[in-house]
């Protein structure tokens, strides 16, 4: 999310703008949201579109439902097995010790 503005006669509605993983951008309007917790960091958006034709311009608007904050993926790793180097150039019979 990178901006936020309360809006309407009462200030009871949302105006805000999201940004994707690709850093694209849309308005999205929250109705009733005003007094509503926003998510933090990365989250699922459930969002419907419609025609406006607020003030007599038509446009795209785009309706905030619902959203759901996102968990990080966990990611374990494992340790790979140390890798035991032998150097044995300088042995007197290389053959009989790499058998």
């Amino acid at each position: 999310m990178t901006s936020r503005a309360i809006i309407g006669r009462t200030k009871e509605h949302l105006r805000l703008t999201v940004e994707d993983e690709t850093e694209k951008s849309q308005t999205v309007f929250w109705w009733q949201g005003a007094d509503q917790p926003l998510p933090q960091g990365t989250f699922d958006l459930a969002l419907t579109v419609r025609a406006s034709d607020y003030r007599g311009r038509a446009e795209v608007q785009v309706e905030w439902l619902d959203a759901r904050q996102q968990e990080p993926d966990i990611v374990e790793v494992e340790p790979e097995p140390a890798i035991e180097i032998r150097d044995y150039r300088k042995a007197s019979d290389p053959g009989t010790i790499l058998r």
